[in-house]
């Protein structure tokens, strides 16, 4: 049972490809924005480079073989202004991705045009129930409306130390309506983010560790001191206060503000340790090890908090799903949401996360 007065804030919707395919059905596998296979194919025809459809490899290496052809045979540019043939041997392999990346983001913006993105299907994350969205996909062709992004929200040496690119993806967020929408894996908006190869999945550890330490380093000068009592108590006294941190129109004040507040190091990392979490459309491969480590660190953050206290963790699984047994031993905590058509399992999660809505309503 959940402590409703411990839990003060809304949840953290966490989606993946697996949105797209209860949203558009069959044909998302289809689709460049539901199947990277068929991302990385339409990236290869637009560039005039050979490729052999291989679904049984790892897209990440299919990635750094598109990059390798190219680089060897040459292949077709397009600036925004004109197409012209790069050579072989003409251009570096780093120059060859960032082309690519960009011709990635022009064919995911064409298939968005055909998006149903007025579905009500569409307009599940943008529920008031949820706080904040993590999308691992890169574009958000389920939105329909307005929204600016947010850039930079955080000014932190450690957070310095990270390339332009590592730092976007952590700090950057679409506001919308009274929530945050982040890009872990980068957003097409700016091409150079966009998470494909080798080199972009080996920085994701140093990004997330990153975020988190700086977080890490808020709670020992705000939340811990040397009489700061049991670790119920500190949690009792601060808890509520993270809704002040989190929730929209807080992180806005001034960095001369002589608030806290202020100070705060707003990432995606921050939503993710502190809020209830839903995975929807997400598989939680065990190779993701970025996500399974972050999920290590929160579960350690709560270790010696009462369970009845703690954020849940919750995972939307099919019933025919082969990994059922390992979700049924609630690894790291995260409980299983266990569905036999997809249409009741967003239901269910839907349901859910209102759930937490009611119980800061009460709590106000």
């Amino acid at each position: 049972m959940i402590d409703s007065q411990a839990i003060s804030l809304r949840p953290c919707l966490v989606i993946g490809t697996g949105f797209h395919r209860w949203l558009i059905g069959d044909r998302a596998g289809r689709s460049p924005i539901g199947n990277w296979n068929i991302l990385l194919a339409n990236t290869a025809s637009r560039m005039h480079v050979a490729w052999y459809d291989d679904s049984e490899t790892n897209p990440v290496f299919l990635w750094e073989r598109l990059l390798h052809t190219a680089a060897r045979d040459g292949y077709q540019c397009n600036d925004g202004k004109k197409q012209y043939w790069i050579g072989d041997g003409h251009r570096a392999i780093c120059d060859i991705e960032n082309d690519a990346k960009n011709v990635v983001a022009h064919v995911i913006a064409e298939e968005c045009v055909a998006y149903p993105n007025k579905s009500r299907r569409a307009q599940y994350p943008l529920s008031k129930q949820w706080g904040a969205v993590i999308s691992l996909n890169f574009e958000m062709a389920w939105f329909d409306g307005v929204g600016a992004f947010i850039r930079d929200a955080i000014d932190s040496p450690k957070i310095a130390t990270l390339d332009s690119d590592e730092r976007h993806r952590l700090t950057d967020f679409l506001e919308i309506k009274d929530a945050k929408i982040w890009f872990p894996n980068g957003y097409v908006e700016l091409p150079m983010t966009l998470r494909l190869g080798l080199r972009d999945f080996g920085l994701q550890p140093s990004e997330i560790r990153a975020g988190f330490e700086v977080l890490k380093q808020f709670e020992r000068k705000v939340f811990c001191s040397s009489n700061a009592g049991t670790e119920d108590q500190v949690w009792g006294r601060n808890h509520g206060h993270k809704s002040e941190y989190l929730e929209p129109n807080k992180y806005a004040l001034p960095l001369d503000e002589p608030d806290v507040r202020a100070e705060f190091p707003l990432t995606w990392v921050a939503d993710f340790i502190y809020r209830p979490l839903f995975f929807a459309g997400v598989g939680l491969a065990q190779e993701e090890l970025g996500l399974w480590w972050l999920l290590n660190q929160r579960q350690r953050n709560y270790a010696r908090v009462r369970s009845n206290k703690i954020p849940p963790v919750y995972v939307l699984v099919h019933s025919e799903d082969n990994r059922l047994k390992f979700w049924q031993t609630r690894p790291f905590g995260i409980r299983p949401i266990v569905c036999s058509n997809w249409d009741e399992g967003w239901s269910m999660v839907e349901e859910q996360g209102g759930s937490f809505m009611q119980a800061e309503a009460f709590n106000q």
